[in-house]
């Protein structure tokens, strides 16, 4: 690698850097607030809020399955609590394992898929809804909701709506 090359590609690190340090700041003031607004929480919130980071971590090792089963559990949860920013958390995970459930199956039918990935429209909708209507927008949430309803589209076939939202 040429002395150029080297310095060229560390000053377009250095860049993608700082443009990416706002995103890291939010993530990680909302992870200190949710941290220390979960001290306060009842234990059946607390545990609601529990079973929505096991669902994500579950759907990261590609458990979509179970991760849904503990998404319905904290819905459930949340939506007897009234706590909306707890449903719209979960609907917003409930549509990306939705999404990440089906997305990488070979053989699935067309229709089979596609109502796979509406629905996962359907749950993030709901999860906006909640968003703009009860509890206003947290950054961190609205940029995974996003970004879950853009990836619906563009796998949809649907680039010009998923480029929209992007």
């Amino acid at each position: 690698v040429k002395d150029g090359e080297a310095r060229a590609a560390k000053e377009m690190l250095e860049k993608a850097e700082e443009l990416i340090q706002p995103f890291r700041d939010a993530v990680s003031d909302t992870y200190e607030e949710e941290t220390d607004a979960a001290a306060e929480l009842p234990p059946d919130l607390n545990w609601a809020h529990l079973q929505t980071e096991m669902g994500a971590a579950l759907c990261g090792m590609s458990c979509q399955d179970a991760a849904i089963r503990k998404f319905e559990q904290a819905l459930e949860v949340f939506e007897k609590s009234d706590d909306r920013r707890g449903e719209a958390n979960a609907l917003t995970h409930f549509g990306l394992a939705k999404f990440s459930g089906v997305r990488d199956r070979e053989g699935m039918a067309d229709d089979e898929l596609r109502g796979a990935f509406h629905q996962a429209l359907d749950y993030f909708d709901r999860a906006k809804d909640i968003y703009d209507q009860d509890i206003g927008v947290d950054t961190a949430d609205m940029i995974n909701l996003l970004e879950g309803v853009a990836e619906v589209h563009e796998a949809l076939g649907e680039r010009g709506q998923a480029i929209k939202i992007r």
